[in-house]
């Protein structure tokens, strides 16, 4: 493996870490049950199923097969009829992760378009309103990014070189934050620690992640027609 593959495989390992965080925050409301390693209740497949029927989706199995992140759409329609879904930490799963920017932009864009339909799908309701505020709250935060950066810049245009403390604090608590996730990485490796105490690397992934999301939203606006 060389050594950009090695960062792009790292980058990911510890964002694995970072949904295992959220996770324990989450409690028995995780937002999906990932299709890599989940396990069912056998009354809530057959709440889902006669779901599926009452809704006339009859070319459906469990999964919903015009939905490109089934197992997001699968999550939410549990915790419409009642379900709970949580995490098994005793639990171990592995999964192969992309090691090319290319392949990675492909699946994650995929990730977030199909989410996107899901939450379009489903609507407004109790099991989706977090989700649907969070997707508000990104273009917030994007902007406030955008706009820190744009007076930061300014002022090295302009050769003006005080400090910018909101860009610094903001900056910093990213930092910390992105330090602190490495609590949650199973047996780190200098490769682990290189990507967030270094930051650099992580800010670069970070904007790939905005990316992304942006891309996956004008998916989702303009071409109806995803596949994967």
């Amino acid at each position: 493996m060389g050594f950009f593959e090695k960062l792009v495989y790292h980058w990911q390992y510890v964002e694995y870490a970072e949904f295992d965080r959220s996770r324990v925050s989450q409690d028995r409301g995780i937002k999906v049950a990932h299709g890599m390693c989940t396990v069912y209740k056998v009354e809530a497949i057959k709440a889902v199923m006669a779901r599926r029927i009452a809704t006339e989706k009859l070319d459906c199995t469990l999964y919903d097969v015009h939905n490109i992140t089934e197992d997001y759409e699968l999550t939410v329609t549990l915790k419409e009829l009642g379900y709970h879904t949580a995490a098994g930490f005793g639990m171990h799963a592995w999964t192969d992760v992309p090691l090319k920017l290319s392949e990675l932009w492909k699946q994650r864009v995929r990730w977030l378009r199909g989410g996107l339909d899901t939450l379009w799908e489903h609507g407004w309701n109790k099991s989706t309103r977090k989700d649907i505020l969070n997707a508000g709250l990104f273009w917030i935060m994007l902007s406030f990014q955008i706009l820190l950066l744009n007076y930061a810049l300014y002022d090295i245009v302009k050769g003006v070189y005080h400090p910018n403390w909101m860009f610094i604090l903001v900056m910093s608590l990213m930092y910390v934050d992105s330090v602190y996730t490495l609590r949650y990485v199973q047996d780190p490796s200098k490769w682990d620690y290189l990507v967030r105490i270094t930051f650099i690397p992580q800010i670069f992934y970070a904007w790939f992640t905005i990316a992304q999301l942006v891309c996956a939203y004008y998916l989702f606006l303009f071409k109806p027609n995803q596949d994967w």
